[in-house]
């Protein structure tokens, strides 16, 4: 009920303290060649490869059906 009494209420340490690192993350944050590496894998190649294969399917069925290949880009 709206208004009761919370003290029933049992805060789990996991999920508090999950929460406490995501609000301080530019504090704990560490800029290295690892992350460096990490944000070029996750930022730049895997869209890009998936945007590749997306392109290349979209390729493949134009030829299958003998239709003029699309432009992307």
């Amino acid at each position: 009920m709206a208004g009761s009494d919370p003290t029933s209420v049992k805060p789990n340490q996991f999920v508090e303290l999950h929460g406490h690192a995501r609000e301080v993350v530019e504090k704990t944050f560490k800029f290295s060649p690892r992350t460096l590496g990490v944000i070029g894998i996750f930022g730049i190649a895997v869209p890009y490869l998936l945007y590749q294969g997306c392109v290349n399917e979209f390729h493949a069925a134009d030829d299958k059906y003998n239709r003029e290949r699309k432009k992307f880009m």
